[in-house]
């Protein structure tokens, strides 16, 4: 990653704790650190201020509203725009769904009477790739290594390793792998690696994946 030097970034993410200047915060750092792939203090400006992780060369999450708290994205994560993700439900089984009966926010409730966002936290992992306007519900609380989520759908369950679903609610509509080749890309744990490594071994980005470039990886 790409950071200001360190006694700017400090700087800039204690000020983000001024609401008025966040965007211009976020502007700066944006600006000086090569955007939102590669820089540091952004991702330090969400793990202190929002308690999301956002893994190293992800992008996309600035084309959405930030994640619920408790959020973790991997490394080499693409986000569509327009992505909704929900961690708590209206409790369907109590006399009323209306929100004054469960949420102190709306000021008649000295507590939230169900458990907060952070209690049901999603996992986005590494190289996933989410689609434009998905909707990602409280059910849902892992989307695996490598799957594809097309855009447009409604999650409802767990997305397993290099799964391709789509839909509402989604569905597997495929896979990217084989069994074979999957545990080989498992394995190798290449998203550990940074991008300069990656960059240099010519067939990741001209190649479908096969035994031979896995051996690259080992």
């Amino acid at each position: 990653m790409v950071h200001t030097h360190a006694l700017l970034s400090r700087v800039l993410v204690a000020v983000y704790r001024i609401r008025k200047l966040r965007r211009l915060v976020l502007r700066v750092v944006l600006q000086l650190e090569q955007g939102e792939n590669f820089s540091g203090t952004f991702r330090a400006i969400l793990h202190r201020h929002h308690n999301v992780t956002l893994g190293e060369y992800s992008y996309g999450l600035l084309a959405s509203e930030l994640p619920p708290r408790g959020t973790l994205i991997g490394r080499y994560v693409s986000l569509g725009p327009e992505i909704m993700i929900f961690r708590r439900n209206h409790p369907k089984g109590r006399l009323s769904l209306h929100p004054a009966f469960y949420n102190r926010a709306l000021s008649f409730l000295t507590e939230d009477t169900i458990p907060n966002v952070e209690a049901n936290p999603l996992t986005i992992e590494s190289d996933a790739w989410v689609g434009a306007r998905v909707t990602i519900l409280p059910s849902c609380k892992r989307i695996g290594f490598g799957a594809i989520v097309g855009a447009g759908a409604v999650v409802v369950k767990d997305v397993g390793d290099f799964e391709v679903v789509a839909g509402n609610p989604a569905r597997k509509i495929g896979q990217r792998f084989t069994p074979q080749i999957a545990e080989g890309v498992l394995a190798s744990e290449w998203w550990d690696r940074p991008l300069h490594e990656l960059a240099t071994i010519a067939p990741l980005s001209a190649a479908d994946v096969d035994e031979a470039l896995l051996g690259l990886l080992r």
